[in-house]
């Protein structure tokens, strides 16, 4: 489907506020088990943040800047790019909440720190580092689709579906650019 919308050149209709909204509550509610905070409650994933009360959002954006901070000390690829995952997907709830029409624009740095902290775990030969590497690239390639960006979405999801079914003796190092897109 995805493939036959960039080849007819985008969607007939412009998106609404509906389903970037949807998109981001889809993508908050597949983060849960990534959710380090086990001695707190979670927020209601799988509902819009709009509908959490306002002491909720607001502990949830707040805990987002410590976890960032955590990140720095972190030595394991995985647990990087776990983290870079759990903040992309915490960044794009939060800016979809706040930032209105450009979220989307907005959080696009942080899926792709997400992506590149996967591939080099993935490249490192860590056993975890593929199923990584499409969850980040997968997440990206969302993003990229809610915000009408089909041919970055396509090759996301293109790059993601070949990397879930790799072989593990199949790492090897490429050359990617700034942001984590192969050059080859």
């Amino acid at each position: 489907m995805l493939a036959s919308i960039v080849r007819e050149g985008g969607e007939r209709k412009v998106w609404s506020c509906y389903q970037s909204s949807m998109w981001s509550t889809l993508l908050a509610a597949s983060s849960v088990t990534s959710e380090r905070d086990a001695d707190s409650p979670l927020p209601p994933f799988g509902w819009n943040i709009t509908n959490w009360s306002p002491d909720l959002r607001e502990t949830y954006s707040a805990r987002t800047a410590a976890i960032a901070e955590s990140a720095a000390a972190l030595t394991s690829q995985s647990e990087l790019a776990l983290i870079r995952r759990q903040l992309a997907v915490r960044t794009a709830v939060r800016d979809e909440w706040r930032s209105g029409t450009r979220w989307a624009q907005r959080c696009a740095s942080v899926f792709d720190d997400s992506v590149v902290a996967a591939r080099e775990c993935h490249d490192s030969g860590d056993p975890a580092g593929a199923a990584l590497l499409a969850q980040a690239l997968t997440d990206r390639a969302g993003l990229a689709a809610a915000d009408g960006r089909f041919e970055a979405a396509l090759g996301d999801l293109t790059e993601a579906l070949r990397t879930g079914t790799e072989q593990p003796s199949a790492h090897r190092k490429q050359p990617a650019n700034r942001r984590g897109y192969l050059l080859t």
